[in-house]
């Protein structure tokens, strides 16, 4: 850059330091660069992840930095995206997040590169394989088992299955009374049964 901020973005002046005018520029290299619109857009955005700043200066430091890493306004709102579909809190993503996920597409304006943060310290999740929770892996039994493997177990089930006959009507399995049986049970038990018409 030829200017007076030597690309740092900052012009020191006896009253403190503003911004250079090279920030201003529209492009950069063919891409759009950051607007103070966009990028209070995209902080405004991060406000979804919880426990995201609400005071102002807080918030005017995350822009700055957000402005600092992207390089260009198609960069900004990646990261946005990628935050908010990576973390569901501030605490877990922070600036430190942010610059993971600039430095994982794009080189960072400032030059400052990351690789590993405490969530994700091997690097990002791909984006063509959508983070999954995975349960436990679902086996088959084997050609001959209806309800486990183990021999002894199989054995009592089907005993089981067979003495209660499942999905049999429950007269299907009781034995057939006698008339001195159907006349000594009690009034209740013979309509229940249909005894007593």
């Amino acid at each position: 850059m030829n200017c007076e901020c030597g690309g740092t973005g900052w012009v020191v002046t006896v009253a403190g330091a503003t911004k250079c005018p090279c920030r201003d520029a529209k492009t950069n290299g063919g891409r759009r660069l950051i607007d103070s619109k966009s990028l209070a857009q995209a902080v405004d955005a991060l406000s979804v992840l919880a426990f995201f700043p609400a005071g102002q200066p807080a918030r005017t430091v995350i822009g700055e930095a957000l402005s600092n890493m992207c390089p260009c306004i198609e960069c900004l709102r990646y990261v946005v995206r990628r935050a908010c579909s990576l973390y569901k809190t501030w605490d877990r993503c922070g600036l430190p997040g942010l610059r993971q996920i600039v430095c994982a597409r794009y080189r960072p304006a400032d030059g400052i590169e990351s690789s590993g943060t405490e969530d994700y310290p091997e690097g990002l999740p791909s984006e063509d394989h959508p983070l999954r929770i995975s349960g436990p892996e679902r086996l088959e039994l084997p050609p001959g088992h209806t309800a486990s493997t183990d021999p002894e177990a199989e054995s009592m089930i089907k005993q089981v299955a067979e003495s209660t006959n499942f999905g049999q009507s429950r007269r299907m399995h009781h034995h057939q009374p006698s008339r001195r049986e159907i006349a000594a049970a009690p009034e209740w038990l013979r309509k229940m049964e249909g005894y007593d018409a």
